[in-house]
């Protein structure tokens, strides 16, 4: 199996503090790993709904300078290269969409978007999103390290898929970070205490290179999702690592209670991963484009 490598970012882009929150962390990631960033701003087709009211107002046009422009300081800002696109269509569908265009390694994008933030939900978009992604997304919130993580907590399961590929981790971890591996198991057996230190191991392996320091904890709560938030909250910059393992279902499309507990709770950043990543190959040109500088 490959090694899992960050070549092509997408970050969707609203506009809103949250989003241009998130493309900031995407473009400081981007620098530290090498890829290349694609913005995608997106405005709702309201012209295919019949309005008693009138026509559907355009807005793409109040934003024809002030996105390539956006692009350009990122660009120069973290020496990238960079593109845009702008479209127009439902919104969660064209972000999905597009990252299979741009053969897409990761989509990063805030926690909340321009409909605003409530406390203890994520926003609709980036729900739908997780859930529909067949790539990893990073979800920021609005306080966020830049760069790579000093930090990650890392759900440990005993079921096939819930022992992600740790690989995946890798590209997001900084030299001599610290991984802690939360069992999430309420009580774990002793069969459970050797996959878990075997695990351990494979992850000290993989990562020795970065120099990382492996922890294992133990959960006690049947309230998995909430028990994650709580021992997260202990570190609000660090990564937490999550995906529908944690109801013990193998379906990347289910998002279960205590999936839902830990993606709605944290004010951590968040790398969801789909059970069964797809290596994208498709790619396609984009809209606007702009060079690494030098």
């Amino acid at each position: 199996m490959a090694t899992y490598t960050i070549q092509n970012i997408l970050a969707p882009l609203d506009l809103s503090d949250s989003s241009l929150n998130a493309v900031e962390v995407a473009g400081a990631l981007a620098q530290a790993t090498g890829a290349t960033l694609h913005l995608l701003h997106i405005e709702e087709r309201l012209d295919a709904m019949e309005d008693p009211f009138g026509p559907a107002l355009n807005l793409q046009g109040s934003h024809n300078d002030v996105l390539p422009a956006l692009a350009a300081t990122l660009a120069t800002k973290y020496q990238l290269r960079i593109s845009l696109s702008m479209k127009g269509g439902n919104v969660t569908e064209t972000i999905v969409q597009t990252t299979e265009e741009q053969s897409a390694d990761l989509v990063v994008m805030g926690k909340h978007g321009a409909s605003g933030i409530r406390d203890g939900f994520a926003g609709h978009n980036t729900y739908y999103t997780i859930k529909h992604s067949n790539v990893p997304v990073l979800v920021v919130p609005a306080s966020c390290p830049q760069g790579l993580f000093h930090h990650v907590v890392y759900p440990f399961r005993l079921m096939d898929g819930a022992q992600m590929r740790h690989d995946l981790v890798l590209p997001f971890v900084s030299t001599g970070a610290t991984i802690e591996l939360l069992s999430v198991n309420q009580k774990l057996l002793d069969i459970g205490n050797r996959a878990l230190h075997a695990f351990a191991d494979q992850v000290q392996e993989k990562c020795a290179e970065k120099k990382v320091l492996v922890k294992m904890a133990q959960g006690t709560s049947l309230r998995i999702g909430k028990e994650l938030v709580h021992y997260a909250s202990r570190n609000e910059g660090a990564l937490v690592v999550a995906n529908s393992a944690l109801d013990m279902n193998g379906n990347s499309r289910f998002i279960g209670p205590h999936t839902q507990a830990a993606i709605n709770g944290l004010k951590n950043p968040l790398l969801f991963v789909p059970l069964h990543c797809e290596q994208i190959t498709k790619s396609k040109d984009t809209a606007i484009s702009y060079s690494r500088a030098g």
